[in-house]
């Protein structure tokens, strides 16, 4: 239970974090690269939280 809290909770620390940068610098190539970066982990923390697996071995 506390391993999908730690994750929750580093994940929102990170959106929170690129949030930031987003908002603050203005240059759109870094924002691009930023969303991208969210994707990948978004999609990465699904598959690694929330997602069953079937082998657990």
């Amino acid at each position: 239970m506390f391993d999908k809290f730690f994750a929750c909770f580093s994940m929102l620390c990170m959106i929170t974090f690129i949030s930031i940068v987003l908002w603050f610098v203005d240059a759109w190539d870094l924002r691009i690269i930023s969303i991208a970066v969210l994707c990948m982990a978004s999609y990465d923390f699904y598959l690694l939280a929330f997602k069953k697996q079937k082998d657990k071995n």
